[in-house]
């Protein structure tokens, strides 16, 4: 099932599946994904793909945490920082590819193909 992200209707459309982006959204996301020279829509995969993850693990995470919890194991005030610092750690060249597309401020698809900002 190949997807394929339209540039005019600034959507998302696989065989069973069509989504659609602000123009906004489709600028950055293209954006990011020429920072990180792949295509957008590996991006995207990629980006349901951690989100899914993310909620797995989350609810997985609560789960261990209610039965800890009810066996009376607490973590202590000064381990719950580390703690938050070893499981929010994020890829940096992500952050950078998309900082970068905010900097820039590309507000539509055409204006990251040229480089050039419209004026308003």
């Amino acid at each position: 099932m190949a997807a394929v992200l339209t540039e005019a209707g600034a959507g998302f459309h696989t065989g069973d599946m069509n989504v659609h982006f602000s123009p906004e959204i489709q600028a950055k996301l293209e954006c990011a994904a020429a920072q990180q020279g792949r295509n957008t829509e590996s991006l995207i995969q990629e980006a349901v793909e951690r989100l899914l993850n993310y909620d797995e693990w989350f609810a997985r995470q609560v789960e261990e945490g209610l039965l800890a919890a009810d066996r009376g194991e607490f973590v202590e005030h000064d381990e719950i920082g580390k703690l938050i610092d070893s499981r929010w750690a994020f890829d940096s060249k992500i952050l950078r590819s998309v900082a970068k597309c905010d900097a820039a401020g590309y507000a539509t698809s055409q204006e990251l193909k040229t480089g050039t900002r419209a004026l308003s």
